[in-house]
C-alpha cells in the first residue's frame, strides 16, 4: 500500500487510478489519512465480507 499527499493525488489522479487497480493507496492530508483508493473490485469484495458478517 502506497501513501501519497493529497495535494499529489489531485496533480496525479489518473496514474493514482491505474495503480489503484493494483493496490489500494491511502491519501494524506496534513499527515492524517483520509482516504482509502481501491479498485472496484476490491471494493466489492470488502462490501461482501462486511455484508457477510450480520
Amino acid at each position: 500500500m502506497r501513501y501519497v499527499s493529497a495535494t499529489e493525488a489531485k496533480q496525479a489522479l489518473a496514474a493514482l487510478l491505474d495503480e489503484a487497480q493494483r493496490e489500494p493507496v491511502v491519501i494524506r492530508r496534513q499527515k492524517r489519512d483520509v482516504a482509502v483508493v481501491m479498485s472496484m473490485q476490491d471494493y466489492e469484495r470488502l462490501t461482501a465480507l462486511h455484508l457477510d458478517a450480520f
